[in-house]
């Protein structure tokens, strides 16, 4: 499967989880990596703007469609940083599995 050039703003031709495999196929680590953490930052913006913790209270439904959506993308991502990071990829795992909260991964960058 050749991605050919993966844009990073309009996605990709195939999905981020096949443009990470495809790239690490090709031993292109790095952009495999992009992939994981575009994917990361594509997240953490839906969890800012969506606020599903507060919508919640006010739209159960909306909150649990919310919810899901970002459990299966971090299922993903899981999934994407198997090969790199296998501790951080299980812990990520299980903690879907057990449906519990890990502690913190990935140190927030200061600005």
């Amino acid at each position: 499967m050749d991605i050919g050039i993966y844009d990073y703003n309009e996605g990709a031709k195939y999905g981020e989880l096949d443009a990470s495999k495809v790239f690490l196929d090709s031993f292109k680590i790095n952009e495999s990596l992009d992939v994981t953490w575009k994917a990361i930052g594509k997240m953490d913006e839906v969890i800012t703007k969506e606020e599903p913790f507060k919508i919640v209270k006010v739209n159960p439904e909306q909150a649990k469609e919310t919810i899901l959506n970002l459990v299966q993308r971090i299922y993903r991502i899981g999934v994407m940083l198997k090969p790199v990071m296998p501790g951080t990829s299980r812990i990520i795992l299980e903690a879907i599995e057990s449906n519990k909260k890990p502690e913190n991964l990935f140190m927030r960058l200061e600005s």
